[in-house]
């Protein structure tokens, strides 16, 4: 079995769950896709204590299964207060679940096997976003796609489970598998 991973750095999930504890503000972006609540490269999670958390996508370049190409990945860093402001301006700032403590934090991490019938067996792993969780309900920021680089918004409530990434088709003697979870930190 061909394994291939991709994961965010330990030291970007310290800044993740930095978020625990704090009160949720607002999200956003300062680029959004037109009529969407979608993210083109960046999207940030402000908190009450004047932290900005900025969640990028970007494409690079690593095989998966023998094959070299540009793969959506997401990574985690400190932003600034000035994306917010851009953000009200542009009118693609959010308050879903404002002012409720987020509770925990976690990862997206979606895992691709091929079962392919003249190869053995592979696989592969790529954090493609993050996930807030308040005492109100979640909000995911990740690739909808493997291959471009927009972050999904999705408002989840209760017990709704993210949608699947856009990834590998199936065909005739080789079958692609999906598997979406989320790695939550705070536990």
């Amino acid at each position: 079995m061909t394994t291939n991973t991709r994961f965010i750095p330990s030291e970007e999930l310290d800044i993740l769950r930095h978020l625990i504890g704090s009160t949720l503000k607002s999200y956003g972006t300062i680029n959004l896709l037109n009529g969407t609540r979608t993210a083109i490269g960046e999207a940030f999670i402000e908190v009450g204590e004047g932290l900005v958390v900025s969640v990028r996508s970007r494409l690079d370049s690593y095989a998966i299964n023998g094959v070299t190409d540009d793969f959506a990945t997401v990574s985690i860093e400190y932003g600034d207060t000035s994306l917010v402001d851009v953000a009200a301006k542009e009118g693609s700032l959010f308050y879903d679940f404002s002012n409720s403590v987020i509770t925990n934090s976690g990862v997206i991490r979606v895992e691709f096997n091929r079962d392919a019938a003249s190869s053995p067996t592979q696989s592969c792993a790529i954090d493609l976003g993050v996930m807030i969780e308040t005492e109100k309900g979640g909000i995911a920021f990740f690739n909808g796609s493997i291959w471009v680089n927009e972050l999904d918004f999705e408002v989840i409530r209760g017990d709704t489970p993210l949608d699947e990434p856009e990834a590998f088709e199936s065909e005739l003697g080789d079958i692609w598998e999906t598997r979406t979870t989320v790695i939550k930190l705070g536990e």
